[in-house]
């Protein structure tokens, strides 16, 4: 079989992810075998070496081809699932640590593109109005756990349990509902 028409099999049979990628100003085509893909820090090493960022700390986000959100790629299931969803590419977006809209604004947050106004603006007088600054939202690997389900197997879903977690103590804390 000549080389195109073997490269259109594997195109076909979908055991070959084409990624389409952007750094700054410089754009990217290639392709993976999904075989070889399993791990987001595997993929991260590889996005690194095929941009020459060495050093360069940088965040990963891909198009949803279905609504076109940008999401966000932290770790191996978020990664699984852009490689699941890439038809006919995948579509990165590589942005440099602190530089990316999202991370300036509040990461997910639902009026971060766009100023709401309401019925208030234009009812109160002007003096009376109070400007709140804009929460600031950070990305999720930035968080720490704060909870976690008891006997998630066992329990039916209306008894779960929470056992909150206390940083920097032995002692549980704990609340009753």
């Amino acid at each position: 079989m000549s080389k195109p028409l073997k490269n259109l099999h594997h195109l076909q049979n979908g055991s070959i992810l084409e990624v389409k990628s952007k750094f700054d100003a410089e754009f990217r085509r290639f392709s993976l075998d999904k075989a070889e893909l399993s791990r987001y820090e595997e993929f991260c090493r590889l996005i690194e070496k095929f941009h020459n960022i060495g050093e360069v700390p940088f965040s990963l986000c891909y198009t949803d081809p279905i609504h076109g959100d940008l999401l966000p790629i932290n770790n191996d299931e978020n990664f699984a699932r852009a490689v699941q969803s890439a038809r006919p590419m995948l579509r990165l977006l590589i942005q440099r640590k602190g530089d990316s809209r999202e991370e300036l604004n509040g990461f997910g947050a639902p009026g971060a593109s766009r100023k709401k106004r309401f019925l208030g603006q234009y009812l109160l007088p002007v003096g009376v109005r109070t400007a709140r600054p804009a929460l600031s939202i950070s990305l999720p690997e930035d968080f720490r756990q704060v909870s976690s389900i008891i006997d998630v197997d066992v329990v039916p879903d209306t008894c779960r349990r929470v056992r909150l977690v206390k940083h920097g103590s032995d002692k549980p804390l704990g609340f009753y509902i």
